[in-house]
């Protein structure tokens, strides 16, 4: 009995994850053009991916670990926004849209939302042209994460500062720093323990669909709207895991300089501690929105969501 050569292993492995990628992509649009009879197909997607991010960045403090700042009601004020516009029916298709997100991203850590995106043709060509919105092919993002790093490089990096920097000023929807992770796991280290990243985009959306997708991947990571040239930032979020080591001292001596270069972000940012297991809606009530929470990832199968 013949051994399969590591090429042949490795080519099953990627015509698996790309048969996996488009079943969920499937999955995702299935579900994605219930909500657009309404509305249309830009507006929906916009305001998934911002109630997404919003419910990772809110899950601590929903789940009593962390205390309730001002920034919390104020995001809470803005997620209430979505509850009255889309009701029980349609936060019931966003939580099942993250799901099969969350799920692609445990199985293939690549960047579905961006291929995705790219396959939901939200924006003309004219209109990209106009933003100058341009996502990087995936084989790109692979090819330059592997001319840019070797072994030796990130150990050298991490031996001098405790961790390897990489920044990223056009993040769009997070490709590139994910495809980078990826080669940097490849290679024997570990990105939630030894990496930190810096993630801007002029774009919202991106904004927000950047920050679902690292929250997801463990990627300790800043994420900031604004404008990299003329360096205006409006918003900056971190992601779970790296406000899980900065807010309850968890930080491991190789990450030191990390919270040392984070440690203006705590008067920019609410208080957020591990990566979101569910999306929950507000507990307070409003007047003429149905209240309620919505289980994320739920112990049984095809569990309805909680009243």
């Amino acid at each position: 009995m013949t051994t399969p050569l590591p090429s042949v292993i490795r080519l099953n492995v990627e015509l698996g994850e790309k048969v996996l990628n488009e079943k969920l992509q499937r999955d995702f649009r299935q579900r994605f053009d219930k909500l657009c009879h309404r509305r249309s197909d830009s507006t929906v997607f916009q305001d998934w991916v911002e109630v997404a991010a919003i419910c990772l960045h809110q899950t601590p403090c929903n789940q009593g670990i962390l205390p309730k700042d001002a920034k919390y009601e104020e995001l809470e004020a803005r997620y209430m926004e979505f509850v009255l516009k889309y009701k029980r029916e349609g936060l019931t298709v966003f939580s099942e849209m993250l799901g099969i997100v969350q799920m692609a991203l445990s199985e293939t850590h690549s960047d579905f939302l961006g291929e995705l995106y790219e396959a939901l043709e939200l924006t003309g060509s004219s209109e990209k042209q106009r933003r100058g919105e341009f996502f990087t092919p995936h084989h790109l993002s692979t090819l330059m994460a592997k001319m840019s790093l070797d072994k030796e490089f990130i150990g050298q990096a991490i031996a001098e500062k405790g961790h390897l920097s990489l920044c990223e000023p056009a993040c769009g929807f997070g490709g590139m720093v994910i495809e980078t992770c990826k080669h940097i796991e490849a290679l024997g280290f570990e990105p939630s323990q030894m990496v930190f990243v810096e993630a801007t985009d002029i774009s919202r959306t991106c904004f927000h669909a950047t920050y679902l997708q690292l929250s997801l991947l463990g990627i300790p990571a800043r994420v900031r709207h604004g404008n990299t040239l003329s360096d205006e930032m409006w918003e900056v979020w971190a992601t779970p895991i790296l406000q899980l080591r900065l807010r309850k001292g968890e930080i491991d001596p190789r990450l030191r300089r990390i919270a040392e270069m984070a440690e203006g972000m705590a008067e920019e940012e609410p208080e957020v501690e591990t990566v979101a297991q569910e999306l929950c809606l507000p507990e307070k009530k409003v007047e003429s929105a149905e209240t309620y929470q919505l289980e994320l990832f739920s112990d049984g199968e095809g569990e309805e969501p909680r009243l």
